[in-house]
């Protein structure tokens, strides 16, 4: 799974592209720096490229490590919310 996250730094929207090499449930978490789960969302992934939006509208400025969970794998990256 290649994951973006663009704009990044952001402040506002947040455009999450990646890849799935099938049709799958992705659990999406993101977690502050402290470890805190502030955002928790199941989404449906389509073999191939997939695309969402998510609002990080009103979230606290810092690093937040973003992760996609699928039954077979963990995968992570770093976003900044100014």
């Amino acid at each position: 799974m290649n994951i973006v996250a663009y704009p990044n730094p952001t402040s506002d929207l947040l455009n999450i592209g990646f890849d799935s090499n099938a049709n799958q449930d992705v659990l999406v978490t993101m977690l502050d720096a402290t470890g805190r789960l502030v955002i928790n969302e199941n989404r449906n992934a389509d073999e191939g490229a997939n695309k969402f939006v998510m609002s990080v509208k009103g979230m606290a400025a810092g690093i937040y490590t973003m992760q996609f969970r699928t039954s077979d794998s963990v995968q992570s990256i770093r976003v900044v919310v100014e």
